[in-house]
């Protein structure tokens, strides 16, 4: 078995630590739980692509601070502020009346709700994206509670990207000082770290190689994300129960990505030459059991593979010519690895399986003789 505990390969698992997010989970005491405490009417905006750990950094500041009541709305099931604020007074339990009311009216009576907390209440609006494109008029309603309604509602919106580039300038003015958080896409170290994380809460003790942590950084590293870092984990994992293996392999992680973000298909590999099929097959040869390889070993592996399926050499400038349109056209990867002055450009495959890839391709070249 190599999964002994699944809850952390889900995304949505919190853990006791969120590595790199320090700063993150710092500014926002800072700039928000302060002046909650304090009393005070503050908003914060949050915002950045999708993995970068927004929802979980918010989760995690909520769980420190159960002296203050959170009111969590996903607005995904929403379409206007009304809307959510229906769903808030629910939750503070409060009913309000069917059909369309007026904001003063809704406000007056969460104000009276809100006044029989024991705690400071906090609304937590998530996938706030959609909502801040269609409903100015709400979100002023929301964000001037205090002057407009007498009724201080401390916010947290959380977006993809930041819903002010929809506002005009006199709309940003209109609704008071919001704070902005921009949470950054991670880094490949970050996300090895991340990824080793998961694996100790979760993996079998040795059925996961630090060559497989750092190749399921590497691979993620594009989306900056997360999530796709932790997804290709457990999807690895799993690929590798199932062929009853006792470690999770590099072929593992590439099945996982290519059912993540599927990228090769039929109609890219029908479009390529005889040639194109030879030198991404030698590519697949070099990487059977490698995250990355080089190019004399590409070469070498041309020199026999052409030999066999085109009856001829392939002059080592030509082959070198179809490895660079195969990085062009995105199904060879390439990196430079090493330092300056010593450093090396290697070539891998993260899309698909090499021997599943190798087995197309042999089928493809045999019917093209």
């Amino acid at each position: 078995m190599i999964v002994l505990n699944p809850e952390p390969l889900d995304f949505s698992f919190l853990p006791e630590t969120l590595p790199h997010r320090e700063r993150e989970i710092e500014r926002i005491e800072s700039i928000f739980i302060s002046p909650v405490m304090d009393g005070l009417q503050t908003s914060l905006l949050i915002h950045g692509i999708s993995g970068t750990g927004k929802t979980a950094t918010v989760r995690y500041v909520m769980r420190r601070h159960p002296e203050i009541s959170f009111h969590y709305i996903n607005s995904l099931a929403h379409t206007s502020v009304r809307s959510v604020l229906n769903e808030f007074a629910s939750g503070l339990g409060l009913v309000l009346p069917p059909g369309p009311i007026n904001y003063s009216v809704i406000f007056r009576r969460i104000a009276s709700k809100i006044s029989q907390q024991r705690k400071p209440v906090v609304l937590v609006i998530d996938e706030f994206s959609s909502i801040a494109r269609a409903d100015f008029e709400g979100i002023y309603n929301l964000l001037r509670a205090r002057e407009v309604h007498g009724v201080s509602i401390p916010t947290v919106l959380v977006s993809l990207d930041n819903p002010l580039v929809y506002f005009k300038e006199s709309e940003i003015r209109s609704i008071g000082n919001v704070e902005s958080l921009k949470f950054l896409r991670y880094g490949v170290g970050e996300l090895r770290d991340i990824v080793s994380d998961r694996v100790d809460r979760a993996i079998t003790p040795g059925a996961c190689s630090d060559e497989v942590i750092d190749y399921i950084a590497d691979i993620s590293e594009q989306y900056g994300s997360a999530r796709v870092a932790i997804e290709v984990l457990q999807k690895s994992a799993y690929i590798a129960e199932y062929r009853q293996s006792a470690e999770i392999g590099i072929d593992d992680v590439r099945a996982a990505k290519s059912m993540i973000n599927p990228y090769i298909t039929e109609s890219k590999l029908a479009s390529l030459m005889e040639e194109d099929l030879v030198v991404l097959l030698a590519v697949c040869r070099c990487l059977v059991s490698s995250r990355y390889c080089e190019s004399s070993c590409i070469m070498q592996e041309v020199s026999v593979i052409a030999e066999d399926f085109l009856g001829s050499p392939m002059p080592a400038s030509r082959a070198s010519g179809v490895l660079r349109k195969l990085e062009t056209v995105g199904l060879v990867d390439s990196r430079v690895i090493g330092q300056p002055g010593d450093s090396r450009k290697v070539y891998g495959i993260s899309e698909v399986p090499v021997s599943v890839l190798s087995r197309k391709i042999i089928s493809m070249l045999g019917k093209k003789q």
